[in-house]
């Protein structure tokens, strides 16, 4: 690995990633990703994606491109798979992958949103709307807090 003037590291060969890189990245990516609804990153999201990871990790020097850091993803996406069945047969037991979290947050089954009480995703029972006006209180996931209001 090369040193460049700040203290992430530019990989020398297209095999290298540093951490920061793979933060990068799969920050990124799940951001475009939740952009999108979930759906497929056409070539305008990965150029916003890659963009982003030259800035932060290549002073903007374009290091990182469409095919490596589709292939990264890809490696990434079959070991979150390995790891996530080996969850599973241990009970539940968390991995010691580091990435883990950050993946399952781009390929979990059921990903974790902010709802609206009474809302689909609140797990609450849903009923008529009412013809009073409630203020909600305020609401945290992960960190972000909302005003939630209901009907």
């Amino acid at each position: 690995m090369l040193q460049n003037s700040s203290t992430a590291l530019v990989p020398a060969t297209t095999d290298e990633w540093s951490d920061l890189a793979v933060a990068t990245l799969l920050d990124c990516y799940n951001d475009k990703h939740i952009e999108l609804n979930r759906g497929s990153i056409r070539a305008k999201g990965w150029q916003e994606v890659i963009t982003k990871l030259n800035f932060v990790c290549a002073e903007g020097k374009p290091v990182f491109t469409y095919r490596r850091c589709k292939n990264k993803l890809d490696v990434m996406k079959r070991r979150f798979k390995l790891e996530n069945d080996r969850k599973t047969s241990n009970g539940g037991a968390p991995p010691d992958w580091p990435w883990f979290q950050k993946m399952e947050r781009i390929m979990g089954r059921n990903p974790r949103y902010c709802g609206i009480p009474g809302g689909i995703a609140s797990g609450e029972r849903l009923t008529a709307p009412s013809n009073k006006f409630h203020k909600g209180t305020l609401e945290s996931c992960d960190g972000i807090l909302r005003n939630a209001t209901s009907f």
